[in-house]
């Protein structure tokens, strides 16, 4: 008897599960808009959330495939439903991460100069405490970076260095950055980047410095927060390229 009341409940109750679920992670992700909430606080209840969902997919799952056997299995649509909502955080989350994410190394920091890359100045006194320090963490993190970002490589333009900053500004813009100061001295710029999601906030420099008759360009973005950034870094960093080279 018991048994049969479970069979006959659980469908419902996983509809609430999924549904409170969905709604705690459509307050966090909408609530960092609102509230000072900090990035890896919404990425958390995300997660939890999403491994709830997950979870309640699995049991929906299970009891899809023994209703083939049990006829006392019923709400088979609530089922099906659950199993749908419950595996979309996971879709959605691998929609941003994008292909190759969450095989990136567990690093935060990337740069298309692992030797002398470029500092941050201006974004230095912007990050509290507890967060990522600005100051590039060394060989073992290159070595991780050209180990799996070997295509991260200076930008050499026949510009003189003057315009080149001044096209770097500009993609920058493009891109939707944050800037934050523009060095015309030092050639250099500073700007931060907003993740969509969960609001994780990102430091980019860029510095310029003749090369032979034209000049090159190198970018440094790193997170804030998070010892990795599924990729997050490097794709910043390709994208800048590829717009910078198509202006």
């Amino acid at each position: 008897m018991l048994l049969k009341k479970l069979l006959l409940h659980l469908p419902v109750w996983l509809v609430y599960v999924c549904m409170a679920n969905w709604l705690i992670m459509a307050v966090a992700i909408g609530g960092r808009f609102l509230f000072p909430w900090q990035p890896m606080t919404v990425f958390r209840v995300y997660q939890y959330g999403a491994g709830i969902c997950l979870l309640c997919a699995l049991i929906a799952l299970v009891f899809l495939l023994g209703s083939v056997f049990f006829s006392q299995v019923s709400g088979r649509p609530m089922l099906l439903a659950v199993l749908l909502s419950g595996v979309l955080p996971i879709l959605a989350a691998i929609m941003v991460v994008k292909p190759g994410g969450f095989a990136a190394p567990m690093i935060h920091d990337i740069t298309t100069d692992t030797e002398d890359p470029p500092r941050f100045v201006a974004t230095r006194a912007m990050r509290q405490a507890g967060e990522n320090s600005p100051d590039y963490g060394g060989v073992a993190v290159a070595e991780k970076q050209k180990k799996s970002f070997p295509d991260i490589q200076p930008v050499l333009t026949d510009m003189p260095p003057a315009e080149a900053l001044q096209k770097a500004l500009q993609t920058a813009q493009e891109m939707g950055w944050t800037l934050i100061t523009v060095d015309q001295a030092k050639l250099h710029l500073e700007a931060h980047d907003t993740t969509a999601l969960f609001g994780f906030v990102d430091d980019v420099s860029i510095r310029i410095r003749p090369e032979g008759a034209g000049s090159r360009v190198d970018i440094r973005s790193a997170s804030r927060t998070g010892l990795g950034d599924l990729g997050a870094n490097a794709r910043r960093i390709r994208d800048f390229i590829k717009k910078f080279n198509m202006l």
